[in-house]
């Protein structure tokens, strides 16, 4: 495996100096999340979905590829973490039923200590960026799409059987989460030094996070706002 990848390694790198136009890059960035609340009424019952915005972080390399002067277009891998704590309560409508007499001793319940950390979710998506931008002086501008894989989650959630009581665990099977998704983005670039730029991005997805037995309000796309650093790796015979 090892010397595949070192062998794979040699060859990008073997083509990418056979091609003067063609440059290497890797960024970092952190994202914060920026899903909507949402509102579902199904038979006699409101669904009341809301998001708990959280910092993620990100990082991708790839190839950037010149076309004309100021034209340039963009392949890269890299990894997205997004977080967040997403509640659900339900409502029933009250008049959907006859009143009965308050029961006097009403069966206790006993939730756990972590009981409000029910709904926080992290999400590690494998994603393949292609994008083209546009220069000017210092600033670039970019537009583009990234399809993205599911590769890891962690999901705190809550469970109550029929006799048991209820409890909070830890889901790591990507359970109720779409294995693929799909996206765009935009972004603007500046230069800050020789080879560095500053970017802001923002990502914006076209399918859901969830799938459909997991569909109870709005089920969000995802919607991120991003801050970071790129770095290119340009030949001494580039013109970029």
């Amino acid at each position: 495996m090892n010397r595949i990848f070192l062998l794979t390694t040699l060859q990008l790198f073997i083509y990418i100096e056979g091609f003067p136009q063609i440059d290497l890059y890797a960024e970092v960035n952190t994202n914060y999340s920026i899903m909507n609340n949402a509102q579902k009424v199904v038979g006699i019952y409101t669904f009341d979905e809301s998001y708990d915005h959280k910092f993620g972080f990100g990082f991708n390399a790839g190839i950037s590829n010149k076309l004309s002067e100021n034209i340039y277009y963009n392949v890269g891998i890299g990894i997205d973490n997004i977080n967040y704590q997403k509640r659900i309560e339900i409502e029933r409508a009250s008049n959907s039923y006859p009143d009965y007499p308050q029961n006097p001793d009403p069966f206790p319940v006993t939730l756990p200590d972590n009981y409000d950390k029910i709904g926080t979710t992290a999400i590690y998506n494998l994603n393949l960026p292609i994008y083209v931008n546009y220069s000017v002086r210092k600033f670039s501008f970019g537009l583009g799409i990234s399809p993205s894989i599911l590769i890891y989650s962690k999901q705190i959630r809550g469970e109550n059987g029929f006799y048991d009581p209820f409890k909070v665990t830890e889901k790591t099977n990507n359970e109720g989460l779409n294995d693929f998704s799909f996206s765009g983005f935009c972004r603007v670039e500046f230069q800050a030094i020789k080879n560095i730029s500053a970017l802001v991005q923002y990502t914006h997805g076209f399918t859901h996070i969830y799938n459909k037995d997991e569909q109870h309000a709005g089920n969000d796309k995802t919607k991120l706002i991003q801050l970071g650093l790129k770095y290119y790796y340009r030949k001494p015979n580039s013109n970029n």
